[in-house]
């Protein structure tokens, strides 16, 4: 896979390099890589997949070994897992982890490498991933999504937001599905970045939008819960949305040391 370095994301209105047409011919596509805006020490992996070339055959030709919990798993969640572990194999080598595969913990929670932390999503077509180092202080959260349908989107808004926040999303100029996708994204985004310090679960209705600029292409998240003295409620989070026309992009990168560096270090409840 090829990797291209970049400095910055594109907007959701440019030629997307994080929503790239998905090849006809190939399982898994060339690799983009490029920094967080506001993160350069944060870096996003974006790569795409078809299923349809999908083939037991490619766990060997990848070096990948098949676990044992996939034994029954139907094509397409097989698909997912040999993507995604390859995606993230070749960008952990870029971080001096040679042939790293990424393992789960109890509560199916991803195991990284000693001195690196990361998050990884993926759609049906999609791998998104992101990797920082432990010593940056920062814990990155990253989500990808396919877009709601309005019908969907106007069943489900009761177990994602309030009506509130339905009035933040109608600012952003976003079609309502698009905005709610946006905002179940970044909540999601914030679940994950939130998981490893606190090792909870996080409800959609213990976080909330408090602010989406136009496009919603950064949101701010509120926690309404107190979590920790750490994260208590009132603690807000920026997070980032790119999107094309079908498919949507988010991430929240939360800061481990908003007290100085001596406070940089795993927080729990």
């Amino acid at each position: 896979m090829d990797i291209t370095e970049r400095s910055s994301l594109p907007t959701s209105g440019s030629p997307d390099p994080l929503f790239p047409t998905v090849p006809a011919h190939h399982f898994l596509s060339g690799l983009f890589a490029c920094a967080l805006p506001g993160h350069p020490d944060v870096l996003l992996y974006c790569a795409s997949y078809n299923a349809m070339h999908y083939s037991e055959a490619l766990f060997d030709d990848m070096a990948i070994p098949r676990p044992q919990h996939l034994g029954q798993a139907v094509r397409k969640r097989r698909a997912e897992y040999l993507a995604s572990r390859a995606v993230v194999r070749c960008a952990l080598q870029r971080w001096g982890a040679d042939d790293y595969i990424l393992g789960n913990g109890p509560q199916r929670e991803p195991l990284w490498p000693e001195g690196i932390r990361g998050s990884l999503s993926h759609t049906h077509q999609r791998i998104s991933l992101l990797l920082t180092r432990t010593d940056s202080g920062k814990q990155p959260g990253v989500d990808c999504e396919r877009l709601l349908l309005p019908g969907k989107a106007e069943a489900l808004q009761e177990r994602i937001i309030h009506p509130a926040e339905r009035k933040i999303l109608q600012h952003s100029g976003l079609s309502f599905a698009t905005g709610l996708t946006a905002a179940f994204s970044v909540k999601e985004s914030l679940y994950k970045a939130l998981y490893p310090q606190l090792g909870q679960f996080m409800s959609f209705r213990e976080a909330t939008i408090v602010h989406s600029s136009p496009g919603a292409e950064q949101m701010i998240v509120r926690l309404t819960r107190h979590f920790s003295s750490a994260f208590e409620a009132g603690r807000e989070f920026s997070g980032g949305v790119r999107h094309s026309e079908s498919e949507l992009l988010s991430w929240v990168v939360v800061n481990l040391c908003r007290d100085g560096p001596t406070s940089c270090q795993t927080l729990s409840a």
